[in-house]
């Protein structure tokens, strides 16, 4: 899978420009900030509830909540820091926290509170940071859980009653699922965007309840297509994109592809 990376270069900030006219003017303008970014391959962004914008890239994160940009980086001599520069994901949870996926340190959570980074602990004492491998997608849903795909897995992470972040590895489940690009959650279910499978219904102990290939999505002879990612429509219809193939657009009670 080609990583989703936009170029620092080219990342903007979308300012709208009202008309009295029926027709809406945009224009784009290079963010000033982007300057500051020590290392310039953005890999994602995410706006939290507060209006905080975070920017991952391949040397660090970093947050824009003003005129001055934060950055934050691994350092070997403080265990409270990121496990990993290199940022896959960001994702908040219900309780401000900021979940950031990593190339190779698994999964960080960012406490506003306490201005500190610390990973969660996993189901079995065997599974370490790098065990948890490397992440690709993190989604929060409804229950606050995050759903975090990986390399051939998934793995779930959910506060404890004492309020600890743990890990659940359903990798176990979800061997053979290929690379995990992203959730969204339809209902009382999730779905996730597998590079080798199209897109796979998830049950919360990793068992793949429904699939919808690649060959459905994006025609007969494109089973060998890899499904890139995933959003979820004002209508409730999912849209999947590609590497090589575009975009799909399925309705999930029809069970139909709408529009290729």
């Amino acid at each position: 899978m080609v990583l989703k990376i936009i170029s620092a270069i080219a990342f903007c900030a979308v300012l709208l420009s009202h008309t009295v006219s029926a027709n809406q003017a945009y224009n784009f303008q290079f963010a000033p900030f982007s300057r500051d970014l020590p290392q310039r391959t953005v890999t994602s962004l995410f706006e939290s509830d507060r209006g905080q914008v975070w920017i991952g890239t391949q040397e660090g994160l970093h947050l824009y909540s003003g005129p001055r940009l934060r950055s934050f980086a691994y350092d070997v001599t403080s265990a409270d820091t990121l496990t990993s520069e290199y940022i896959t994901a960001i994702a908040e949870a219900s309780t401000g926290e900021i979940l950031v996926g990593t190339r190779f340190g698994g999964v960080n959570v960012y406490n506003p509170v306490t201005d500190s980074f610390t990973v969660p602990r996993t189901t079995r004492q065997s599974d370490s940071v790098q065990a948890m491998g490397e992440v690709f997608a993190v989604s929060v849903d409804s229950q606050n859980r995050a759903w975090v795909g990986h390399r051939n897995g998934i793995s779930l992470i959910d506060k404890n009653p004492a309020g600890s972040w743990i890990s659940k590895d359903l990798r176990n489940k979800t061997a053979d699922i290929g690379l995990i690009n992203g959730f969204i959650e339809k209902g009382q279910t999730v779905w996730a965007a597998s590079s080798t499978l199209g897109l796979i219904n998830i049950s919360e102990d990793g068992e793949v309840v429904e699939r919808v290939s690649a060959a459905i999505l994006f025609g007969p002879e494109k089973n060998s297509v890899q499904t890139t990612g995933l959003l979820s429509d004002a209508l409730g219809r999912i849209w999947a994109w590609s590497f090589n193939s575009g975009i799909a657009i399925f309705n999930l009670e029809d069970k139909e592809v709408v529009t290729r």
